[in-house]
């Protein structure tokens, strides 16, 4: 996709990152199992090693950062052994920990380095290893939807690693960490405690717990810099048998104020619980507030259509009925609103009991919100209870504040999609968003002005 389709789409290219973990070198030996804290008052680890001798390492940490920042960190012994070093909990309470109040308890696992092996190339011998969300708290897509795979505009991010083999793609926002499953996918009787997963060749294995009953490992993933990413590979006696693809994106905040115009109950604490829901896995948080001084307030509406219905026809860019930008009355209603609101921070939405289209009638509207604006609107009468209220608000956010498109756009899925994805910019109830679309949000289209009618619409 070149530059100028980020201008209208949105989107950004992602660079390659290394994934880079701070390493210290011991002169000393570490026991089988070691005993760490971490002194915040002093900034340092303390050691005490195979002879009992007691030891410490002074760490950096940056400015007005926290102490978590600094990890995890491998050490490595003078015999060779590494350990990565977690914070395995803080002491809270306050009360005596022993000898280390106020220290922070690490927890150290066992890694080892893995040997050189072709990032190119995945064998077939030994069968593959496939890579779920599991118990991720953050979004993942595998790769495999066939609304997304038939545009050219998504290939840089679903281009098959080798034949029946996509990598899928896992969220870590900047500063958070996460967990993939991975599954042995092989008729083979491998021994899948070799099997290790490591971001790039000689380099120390990522913390990962098999299962052997299950067959699936649960991976430990971390951040990189934003609109960065990573690939962890899983390889096994030298040779890649899975890939998956991490990417970071800076987690962000909206504000969105709901103004009642007509009589709906908003049950606020629901709406932002469920707005959250949806848009956490891709690091999205929403505050909702309700702005109740519009409610019976109809001045916005032309004389010739004095009805409690929005018109939704508007001229557009070109001049076209149904190239919709905004009806008359909804820039009344944005007016009238302004004038008695004055500073505006975050994004608006109007309720109202319903739209008309483009002949006149009652539409079957739930929803609209043109890509970029700060303004949308929601017509409660077609969305019956604050469930589905709460997805026609979602939907229409992803239009407005991230400037996401339709999955059945001409250049996505194609009308021949519509309704058969579980994406949340369907017309289906889905909740899911793909990785093209997590990149779209992080850096949303700067030109819209040429969107069509049905591109900031939900309907039933």
């Amino acid at each position: 996709m070149g530059n100028l389709d980020y201008i209208d789409d949105g989107g950004k290219d992602i660079q390659p990152s290394t994934l880079r973990i701070r390493e210290h070198k011991l002169d000393f030996t570490l026991p089988d199992i070691p005993e760490i804290v971490f002194n915040p008052d002093t900034g340092e680890l303390e050691f005490t090693d195979a002879d009992g001798n007691p030891h410490t390492i002074q760490i950096d940490i940056p400015e007005n950062a926290s102490y978590e920042s600094i990890f995890p960190i491998i050490v490595t012994d003078d015999k060779g052994n590494s350990y990565l070093i977690t914070p395995a909990g803080q002491n809270t309470d306050g009360g005596d920990n022993g000898d280390r109040q106020g220290k922070v308890p690490l927890q150290a696992d066992r890694v080892e380095r893995v040997g050189d092996f072709n990032t190119d190339e995945l064998s077939d011998k030994h069968g593959y290893v496939r890579f779920e969300r599991g118990e991720g708290r953050y979004a993942f897509d595998s790769g495999t939807e066939e609304w997304y795979k038939k545009s050219v505009k998504t290939d840089r991010f679903y281009k098959s690693f080798s034949k029946n083999y996509i990598a899928p793609w896992k969220l870590v926002p900047v500063g958070e960490s996460d967990v993939v499953t991975a599954r042995y996918d092989g008729r083979k009787d491998i021994d899948l405690r070799k099997v290790r997963f490591v971001s790039e060749p000689n380099a120390a294995a990522l913390p990962a717990q098999l299962s052997e009953s299950e067959q699936t490992w649960t991976v430990s993933l971390r951040s990189v810099a934003e609109n960065s990413t990573y690939d962890v590979f899983a390889v096994y006696e030298g040779e890649v048998i899975g890939k998956l693809r991490v990417v970071s994106y800076a987690k962000q905040h909206h504000r969105v104020t709901l103004v009642p115009i007509n009589e709906a109950r908003l049950d606020k604490a629901a709406i932002e619980q469920e707005l959250n829901a949806i848009y956490s896995p891709v690091g999205v948080q929403f505050t909702v507030n309700v702005d109740e001084n519009m409610r019976g307030n109809y001045d916005w509406e032309v004389e010739s259509e004095k009805d409690g219905l929005l018109s939704t026809v508007g001229k557009s860019f070109w001049v076209y009925d149904k190239e919709l930008r905004e009806s008359a009355e909804m820039m009344n209603l944005q007016k009238i609103y302004q004038e008695q609101a004055g500073e505006l921070d975050g994004a608006y939405l109007f309720v109202l009991d319903g739209a008309k289209g483009l002949e006149g009638r009652k539409d079957d509207l739930r929803g609209e919100m043109p890509r970029k604006s700060r303004f949308g609107y929601i017509f409660a009468g077609n969305s019956p209870n604050t469930a589905s209220l709460s997805y026609t608000i979602a939907h229409e956010l992803g239009h407005g504040i991230f400037t996401l498109q339709h999955t059945f756009d001409s250049e996505y899925g194609g009308r021949k999609s519509e309704g058969k994805t579980a994406n949340l910019m369907d017309y289906n109830g889905g909740k899911n968003l793909a990785a093209f679309q997590w990149n779209v949000m992080a850096n949303p289209a700067v030109f819209t002005v040429t969107d069509k009618a049905e591109e900031g619409k939900i309907k039933r």
